[in-house]
């Protein structure tokens, strides 16, 4: 599809189905009769603008994720990196599993668990906590690549520590 700026179109079908259109703005005229063809051949009522092109909810992200991160924790005290998977469900929810590498002690299979939120304007927040201890961490994040591609940075006090997700 061009780059140009467009919006996403959802026409329910019944039966918990439904078609999702891209209409570029550039080319709205020929939109429009696509859609009144749609409307006549499905018996589609109207079709409902979902949002912009680039607007994002919490079923942006929904999927597994590979996980890379590093950078200083513990009042810039550890050199901190993190490796795995995450799985977000799309209802603000994530679970995964990462091996984690503090000052180079190597704990495997450490649990995460936590809620986020995502911004229309594609940007978000989450809390979480690995393993068995049971701060609360918070941290930032844009998505990219129409979900594909999500960069975070930690923002607990103390910190300093991004990495990014990409869909598997």
């Amino acid at each position: 599809m061009a780059n140009h700026p467009g919006i996403i179109w959802r026409a329910e079908l019944g039966g918990n189905r439904a078609i999702l259109v891209r209409m570029d703005l550039q080319h709205s005229r020929t939109f429009v009769l696509a859609a009144v063809g749609l409307t006549a051949i499905l018996g589609v009522a109207a079709l409902q603008p979902v949002s912009a092109e680039e607007s994002c909810s919490n079923r942006t992200v929904e999927g597994a994720f590979a996980l890379a991160a590093r950078g200083q924790t513990e009042n810039l005290e550890h050199t901190t990196a993190n490796l795995g998977r995450i799985v977000v469900d799309g209802h603000g929810n994530l679970t995964g599993t990462l091996t984690v590498s503090i000052n180079g002690r190597i704990a495997r299979g450490q649990h995460v668990a936590g809620t986020y939120a995502v911004n229309a304007d594609c940007t978000g927040s989450e809390q979480f906590t690995i393993g068995t201890d049971p701060t609360p961490r918070t941290a930032d994040f844009v998505i990219a690549d129409h979900g594909r591609q999500i960069s975070f940075l930690e923002t607990d006090s103390g910190t300093v520590f991004v990495g990014s997700a990409t869909r598997q």
